[in-house]
This record gives C-alpha cells, structure tokens and sequence, in this order.
C-alpha cells in the first residue's frame, strides 16, 4: 500500500481495529472521539487523536481532520429511536465540508445491506437505484450524498450484519422461544473481513458500491444454535 494518511470518522467497535491494522503497516491515521476520555484511548494506539461530534461540530477542527488523503465513515445513526432526518442533515453537512477540501482524493462510507429489501434469493447492487427500491431509505439518502459529492472517488460498502469482536450475537436470543423465520438465512459479516475488504478498497483505489458479506448463509437455526 502506497504512503497514505487516513482519517477514520467513528474509532469504534469497527474504526479503532480497522485502524490498528493500518498503524500495523506504519500508516499514519487520524481518528475521532465524541469526548476526551475516549481521545487517550486513541493515543495509546498510536492514532493522532480528534474530538468531533456530528451533532456538535467544530469547524476547524474537523477541517483539520479530514484534510488526509483518504477519509473512512464509520459512523452509523446512534439509535433506532433518532430521527434519521437528524443523522441524514449530519451527514449532509459533513459532505458540503468535505467537498471544500481539495487534498482529501478517496471517502469511504460503511453502509448497510439493510439498503435491500427483504426478500429471498441473490440481491445485487444494481437492485437499488433509486430511494423508491430501497428498505432503509434514510440510509440510501445519504449513500446517494456521498455519491454526489464532485472530484472525489467515493466507495460505498454495503456491510451484512457485523459480528466478531466483542458482539456475542448469541446473547440477543438468551431466553426467547419460538423465535420467527428460524429457516431465513444469516447475512452476516465478521470484522476481520470487513477490515480487509476496506484495506483493499483502499489499496486499489476502488469507486462505486459494493457489497460485503460472508460467502456462506446457513439458516438462522443452524447458526444461533451453533453459537450457543
């Protein structure tokens, strides 16, 4: 991978491995914190620290950290109780910053599959384009932001459900009993691979929408009893 600085937007369950694996390669990376304590966690990783809220931005200060060569939005909607209007006007401000930053090339923007609509057999990218084809139409709203955004390459990784790590996905079925479409197949991903799948997107300078799940879909049955 040729030198780069990276700034990651949300060092979190995702962004603090995904950066610790770019320092692995001596990459300098800048990442984000909502507040102070959660800075000095970045600091003993080795990543140059910032302090930015979407919902209370800083100018200068996210100026500053997105003036990098490639830039990595990790940041999804807080809660299912926000009102997504909310997280869709942040991130609007966020794209009319980055466009007025000329040395940032590459935005990355970890999406969902939760784009598609649930329904069975093999969905492609192409499946959704526009918002009237979409499940979660916040969400495809704010992909098409960043998809808009004039003289930058933009990839949009369409993640499955994320596992790996510290989430014990067993834990949300701890005491439940005729649990619903038992037979529908997992759509899954786990972290490591969501890892790679950006470091490569990175290396080759890869434009456009992709998605990013594991290759194999056992039936939730299989699967949560395996993990249990």
């Amino acid at each position: 991978m040729t030198e780069k600085t990276i700034s990651i937007l949300g060092c979190g369950w995702l962004g603090l491995p995904l950066a610790d694996s770019f320092l692995a390669d001596h990459i300098e990376v800048r990442g984000s914190a909502t507040s102070l304590p959660k800075t000095e966690i970045l600091k003993a990783h080795g990543i140059e620290p910032f302090i930015i809220d979407l919902a209370n931005v800083e100018l200068d200060e996210l100026k500053r950290f997105i003036d990098a060569d490639v830039l990595i939005v990790a940041v999804p909607p807080r809660s299912r109780k926000q009102d997504p209007q909310l997280y869709t006007t942040q991130i609007r401000n966020l794209v009319d910053l980055i466009s007025q930053v000329d040395a940032l090339k590459h935005v990355i923007y970890t999406s969902s599959t939760s784009v598609y609509k649930d329904m069975p057999g093999l969905v492609r990218e192409e499946d959704v384009l526009d918002v009237s084809q979409a499940m979660n139409k916040d969400l495809f709203e704010v992909e098409q932001l960043f998809l808009a955004m004039p003289h930058k390459k933009v990839s949009i990784l369409r993640l499955g459900g994320l596992t790996g790590g510290t989430r014990m996905l067993a834990r949300h079925f701890a005491g439940r009993t005729a649990i619903p479409a038992g037979l529908c197949p997992v759509n899954l991903v786990h972290v490591d691979d969501v890892i790679g799948a950006i470091r490569f997107v990175v290396a080759h300078e890869l434009e456009g929408i992709f998605n990013v799940c594991a290759p194999s879909h056992p039936s939730k049955k299989d699967f949560y009893t395996h993990l249990c």
